[in-house]
């Protein structure tokens, strides 16, 4: 089984949809490589595909007018994304898509996929089901920005990344201006955070590697509210 037609029988939208009709998706599927830092779609631009990830990852951008970003939503193999005209036409994109390293992404254009889509309730149905669960994401994103303190996500974030391998020095792999976008803030701000944390034990941190030191006073710090 190709990768193109794993995904689509994996996918809860797709993967209702019986084999021969998968399979036909599968061969209509434009095929794009991406490598890290290209664009698969760009902010303000009308775009009408909907595509599944079939390899690598891509984040979804929004920057100010000063050049700061925020990552509003990261996607993996396997995930589905759309345009915003896909549903409402000539609608601008929002955001931006960009590959996090080389991606593989499948696509397919509204005027082919809308027919298939409106014809079988069940694909409908899980489509509208996924976008509902993006809208409450998109909500709880929101209310962290909006009202948990910046060190409490920056602790969320080291957990969410390094968590699993507490205790050991690992690659940072993300710059400082990557930690700032995922959590909403700036670089310096992220910068005096981590040296805070490392100053209160809880990480070890040098200019490529970093070690979660106290993995439960760190999640202690992740949970707290306000302030």
């Amino acid at each position: 089984m190709s990768i193109i037609s794993n995904w689509l029988a994996r996918s809860p939208v797709f993967g209702v949809l019986d084999k021969s009709a998968r399979a036909e998706l599968a061969r209509q599927a434009i095929h794009k490589r991406f490598e890290k830092g290209e664009w698969i779609a760009p902010y303000g631009e009308t775009w009408d595909y909907l595509f599944l990830v079939g390899s690598g990852a891509i984040h979804a951008l929004k920057k100010s007018p000063e050049g700061r970003s925020l990552i509003v939503l990261q996607m993996k193999p396997g995930d589905l994304y759309w345009g915003a005209a896909f549903f409402v036409e000539f609608a601008p994109m929002p955001m931006l898509l960009e590959a996090q390293r080389p991606t593989d992404v499948y696509l397919w254009p509204r005027d082919y996929l809308q027919p298939l889509l409106q014809e079988d309730g069940r694909a409908m149905w899980e489509l509208s089901t996924m976008m509902a669960r993006r809208i409450l994401q998109a909500g709880d994103f929101l209310e962290e920005l909006a009202f948990q303190p910046v060190k409490r996500r920056l602790a969320r974030m080291l957990l969410d990344l390094y968590g699993d391998t507490a205790g050991e020095y690992v690659s940072r792999g993300r710059t400082l201006d990557e930690m700032a976008a995922l959590i909403g803030t700036k670089r310096e701000i992220v910068c005096r955070l981590l040296y805070e944390l490392a100053d209160e034990g809880l990480i070890d941190i040098t200019r490529t590697k970093l070690r979660i030191a106290d993995r439960d006073r760190l999640m202690e710090v992740a949970r707290q509210t306000g302030g």
